[in-house]
Protein backbone atom coordinates (compact mmCIF):
# COMPACT_ATOMS: atom_id res chain seq x y z
CA UNK A 1 0.00 0.00 0.00
CA UNK A 2 1.30 3.37 -0.65
CA UNK A 3 1.03 6.71 1.82
CA UNK A 4 -1.43 8.64 1.35
CA UNK A 5 0.80 11.73 1.96
CA UNK A 6 4.53 11.00 -0.01
CA UNK A 7 3.42 8.00 -1.88
CA UNK A 8 5.91 5.72 -1.03
CA UNK A 9 5.04 2.10 0.23
CA UNK A 10 4.23 1.47 3.92
CA UNK A 11 5.12 -1.37 6.28
CA UNK A 12 2.30 -2.88 8.25
CA UNK A 13 3.59 -2.64 12.38
CA UNK A 14 0.73 -3.59 13.90
CA UNK A 15 -2.41 -5.79 12.98
CA UNK A 16 -5.45 -6.59 15.16
CA UNK A 17 -8.64 -8.72 14.76
CA UNK A 18 -11.59 -6.47 16.95
CA UNK A 19 -15.28 -6.52 17.04
CA UNK A 20 -17.56 -3.96 17.12
CA UNK A 21 -20.34 -3.40 19.33
CA UNK A 22 -22.91 -5.01 17.27
CA UNK A 23 -20.81 -8.01 16.17
CA UNK A 24 -18.97 -7.39 13.35
CA UNK A 25 -15.06 -8.32 12.84
CA UNK A 26 -12.66 -6.16 11.29
CA UNK A 27 -8.63 -6.06 11.04
CA UNK A 28 -7.23 -2.78 11.83
CA UNK A 29 -3.95 -2.51 10.36
CA UNK A 30 -1.55 0.14 11.60
CA UNK A 31 1.25 1.33 8.10
CA UNK A 32 4.23 3.95 8.57
CA UNK A 33 6.21 4.51 5.75
CA UNK A 34 9.85 5.38 5.32
CA UNK A 35 8.95 9.21 6.61
CA UNK A 36 6.94 8.03 9.23
CA UNK A 37 3.93 8.93 8.15
CA UNK A 38 0.69 6.66 9.96
CA UNK A 39 -2.38 5.13 8.05
CA UNK A 40 -4.57 3.02 9.99
CA UNK A 41 -6.76 1.18 7.64
CA UNK A 42 -10.07 -0.98 8.81
CA UNK A 43 -10.83 -4.33 6.53
CA UNK A 44 -13.90 -6.15 6.49
CA UNK A 45 -14.95 -9.56 4.66
CA UNK A 46 -17.29 -9.08 2.13
CA UNK A 47 -19.30 -11.84 -0.29
CA UNK A 48 -19.71 -9.48 -3.18
CA UNK A 49 -18.31 -6.13 -2.93
CA UNK A 50 -20.18 -3.02 -4.60
CA UNK A 51 -16.71 -2.02 -5.89
CA UNK A 52 -16.04 -3.23 -9.18
CA UNK A 53 -12.88 -5.30 -9.44
CA UNK A 54 -11.25 -3.34 -12.41
CA UNK A 55 -7.62 -3.66 -11.85
CA UNK A 56 -8.05 -7.64 -12.57
CA UNK A 57 -9.97 -6.10 -15.21
CA UNK A 58 -7.34 -4.31 -16.96
CA UNK A 59 -4.08 -6.83 -15.96
CA UNK A 60 -2.07 -7.39 -18.77
CA UNK A 61 -1.06 -11.02 -18.25
CA UNK A 62 2.59 -12.31 -19.51
CA UNK A 63 3.06 -15.06 -21.84
CA UNK A 64 3.64 -18.25 -20.65
CA UNK A 65 7.44 -19.16 -21.22
CA UNK A 66 8.10 -22.08 -23.50
CA UNK A 67 6.58 -25.69 -21.98
CA UNK A 68 9.36 -27.58 -20.20
CA UNK A 69 10.38 -30.92 -22.39
CA UNK A 70 8.95 -33.74 -22.01
CA UNK A 71 10.43 -36.38 -19.36
CA UNK A 72 12.00 -39.26 -21.22
CA UNK A 73 11.16 -42.74 -19.93
CA UNK A 74 13.29 -45.07 -18.00
CA UNK A 75 13.38 -47.23 -20.64
CA UNK A 76 14.43 -44.84 -23.48
CA UNK A 77 17.21 -43.42 -20.70
CA UNK A 78 18.51 -46.76 -20.17
CA UNK A 79 18.69 -47.58 -23.52
CA UNK A 80 20.29 -44.66 -24.40
CA UNK A 81 22.97 -45.35 -21.76
CA UNK A 82 23.80 -49.16 -22.47
CA UNK A 83 24.29 -47.86 -25.80
CA UNK A 84 27.30 -45.50 -24.98
CA UNK A 85 28.56 -48.19 -22.65
CA UNK A 86 28.89 -50.61 -25.60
Amino acid sequence: MKCHKCGKDTDVKDTRTLETNIGVCFVRRIRYCPKKHKTITHEILADHSAIPDIYRNKRVRKLKAKSKPKKQNKEEWLTRILSQLD
